[in-house]
């Protein structure tokens, strides 16, 4: 006995019953366009939001950011580099900012007595 099944399927617009996607909720609207910017929210976008308060510890402090310092140690302040010195310290990654003042103090020890 053989067993032959056609289906037309586009698994690009199909809807799968998950947790996540349920197949009777309608998939919501992105909330920037190709450019970039923030559509006007809607009702139903604001009843999807939650509380920040009600998000885990771990995600809060990470979307907190590092804060304030407790005793500052640095001074903040404008200053105007070549574009190749920035460019070079920023391709070396994150913290680009703590190589480039260990660097301006290694020539201090070198150029002050």
């Amino acid at each position: 006995m053989s067993f032959e099944r056609v289906v037309d399927f586009d698994f690009e617009t199909a809807a799968f019953d998950t947790p996540e996607n349920p197949v009777n909720m309608a998939k919501p609207l992105p909330l920037t366009d190709a450019d970039g910017e923030v559509r006007e929210l809607t009702e139903d976008d604001f009843k999807h939001f939650k509380s920040f308060s009600s998000l885990p510890d771990e995600l809060q402090a990470v979307l907190r950011g590092r804060g304030k310092q407790k005793a500052p140690t640095k001074v903040s302040t404008t200053v105007r580099f070549s574009p190749e010195v920035l460019a070079y310290f920023r391709s070396t990654g994150k913290g680009w900012q703590k190589r480039m003042d260990d660097a301006l103090k290694e020539w201090l020890k070198e150029h002050t007595a």
